[in-house]
C-alpha cells in the first residue's frame, strides 16, 4: 500500500532505474538485433574448461559448500590474484593477498567503497561520459557528482584541478583502460599528472579496470595503483566478469590497510560470506594453464568483432552521418550522429521500427539534460561481423527515417 512508502528510509528517494537495463529489456522483448549489452559473448566463455574445474572443486572440497572461514574470500584465489597482478606490474610489491577482498563483481566493489568513504553531500568527480551504474552507487550514498571531460589523453587535468580547487573532492572515479562507454585509454603521463593532483588536493582515486586485458593492438599503460607516485590513495577494482564469465560473479578490490578493514566490515554487514566453492572452481580454471591462451583468444575474437563493426559503419554511413573513433580494446564504440536532436527518442524508434538496439550517449553523462544528443554507444562484444553489417544497415535506415520525421515535424510547427 502507498501509505507504507513513508516508512522507507531517505535513501530510497535517491534511487532510480537503470537506463541501460531498461534498454536491454526492451531489446530482448522486441527481439531486436542488439548493440546494447556491455557483456562478454557466451560463445567465447571457456565453458568446457570451467565445467571441469567446477566439477573438480565440488568433488575435492565439499566442505566449501558451507560458510568459509574468511569473509574476505577464498585465500588461495586472493593469493593467485595478488601474484598475477604483481607479475603483470599492476599491483605494488608491498601489497599481498591480505590486501585483496573478493567481491561479487566490480559493482559490489563500487558499493563497498562508496559506503566506506561517502558522506551525504560529498563531491565525487567522474569522467564524462562514464559508467552510469557507478553514478547510481554514488547517488545512493548522497554524493554530488561532478563531471570531468575526456580528451585524447584521458580525463582533463585542467578540468579536474579546476573542480578540486573550488572545494574538496572526496574521490575521482576513473575507468582508465578502454573506458565504458568511450573506449578511451588514459595515457601514462596523464595518470601521473592526475596522481599529483590527487596528492596536492588530497582526494582518493577509485580505479575501475575490468577491460584491461582486452587490448587489440598493444597493452595499455600500467595501473594507477602500481605507480610510484601513488602514496596509498588509490583503490583498485578488478573483475573476472569480462574475461571468464559474469555469472560466476567474481571481482576484487585491492586496497591498502588504512581502508581494508572498513571494507571487510561492510562486507560482513551486507553479504556476510562468499561462495567459496565457486571461487575454488574459478581458481582451478586459472591454475590449469589455459588462462593466458584464453585471453589471447578473447583479444583475437573481440578485435575481429570490432573490425567487423568498423567496416560496417564505414560501409553504411558517411562521416557527416555518423563519426566515431576506433577503439583499441574493450567492448565499446562511441560515436556521434551530428544532426540527431533527441537520442532517447531515437533509440526507442530504432528498436520499434527497424529492430536494432543501441544506447543513447546521454545515458553515460552525469548531466543528461546537457549531454550531446547525437552521441550513441554501440557494443560489439556479442555481435559477429555479419550481424554488425545487418545491424548497421538497420541503424542507417532508422536514422534516415527518424531525421526525416523530425524535419517534417519541425516544418509543420513553423
Amino acid at each position: 500500500m502507498d501509505s507504507f512508502s513513508e516508512l522507507l528510509g531517505a535513501r530510497h528517494a535517491r534511487l532510480y532505474d537503470s537506463a541501460i537495463q531498461d534498454m536491454i529489456e526492451l531489446v530482448h522483448s522486441s527481439g531486436a538485433l542488439s548493440f546494447t549489452a556491455g557483456e562478454p559473448s557466451i560463445d567465447l566463455m571457456p565453458e568446457q574448461d570451467l565445467r571441469k574445474a567446477l566439477f573438480k572443486a565440488f568433488e575435492n572440497a565439499r566442505e566449501l559448500m558451507g560458510y568459509y572461514h574468511d569473509s574476505s574470500g577464498l585465500v588461495e584465489l586472493r593469493d593467485w590474484i595478488a601474484e598475477w597482478t604483481k607479475n603483470e606490474g599492476l599491483l605494488p610489491r608491498h601489497l599481498n593477498w591480505e590486501n585483496i577482498l573478493l567481491t561479487t563483481g566490480s559493482q559490489e566493489g563500487l558499493s563497498l567503497f562508496t559506503e566506506a568513504v561517502i558522506d551525504h553531500g560529498d563531491v565525487v568527480a567522474v569522467e564524462n561520459p562514464s559508467y552510469p551504474e557507478a553514478f547510481l552507487a554514488f547517488a545512493k550514498e548522497g554524493a554530488s557528482i561532478e563531471a570531468v571531460p575526456i580528451d585524447d589523453e584521458g580525463p582533463s587535468t585542467e578540468a579536474l584541478e579546476n573542480l578540486a580547487s573550488r572545494g574538496h573532492v572526496k574521490f575521482f572515479y576513473t575507468i582508465p583502460c578502454f573506458q565504458n562507454p568511450s573506449g578511451s585509454v588514459t595515457s601514462l603521463e596523464r595518470r601521473k599528472e592526475i596522481l599529483e593532483l590527487a596528492k596536492h588536493y588530497n582526494f582518493l582515486i577509485l580505479e575501475d579496470d575490468p577491460y584491461r586485458n582486452l587490448w587489440f593492438e598493444e597493452a595499455p599503460p600500467t595501473s594507477y595503483i602500481s605507480l610510484h607516485e601513488n602514496d596509498g590513495r588509490v583503490i583498485y577494482l578488478g573483475s573476472f566478469s569480462k574475461v571468464v564469465a559474469p555469472g560466476i560473479r567474481c571481482g576484487w578490490i585491492a586496497a591498502p590497510e588504512w581502508i581494508f578493514k572498513t571494507l571487510h566490515r561492510l562486507r560482513v554487514a551486507t553479504t556476510l560470506n562468499l561462495p567459496a566453492i565457486l571461487h575454488l572452481g574459478l581458481l582451478e580454471f586459472l591454475q590449469s594453464g589455459g588462462f593466458t591462451g584464453h585471453l589471447e583468444q578473447l583479444r583475437k575474437a573481440y578485435r575481429a568483432r570490432r573490425d567487423g563493426l568498423v567496416e560496417a559503419l564505414h560501409k553504411h554511413f558517411n562521416k557527416s552521418e555518423f563519426r566515431f573513433e576506433i577503439p583499441k580494446g574493450g567492448f565499446f564504440l562511441w560515436g556521434e550522429a551530428p544532426g540527431l536532436k533527441d537520442s532517447d527518442s531515437f533509440v526507442k524508434f530504432a528498436i520499434q521500427n527497424e529492430g536494432v538496439g543501441v544506447i543513447a550517449g546521454k545515458t553515460f553523462s552525469p548531466y543528461p539534460a546537457k549531454a550531446n544528443e547525437g552521441a550513441i554507444r554501440l557494443s560489439f562484444a556479442k555481435v559477429s561481423p555479419e550481424e554488425a553489417d545487418e545491424g548497421c544497415k538497420r541503424l542507417k535506415r532508422a536514422l534516415s527515417k527518424y531525421m526525416n520525421l523530425t524535419q517534417e515535424g519541425a516544418r509543420t510547427n513553423e
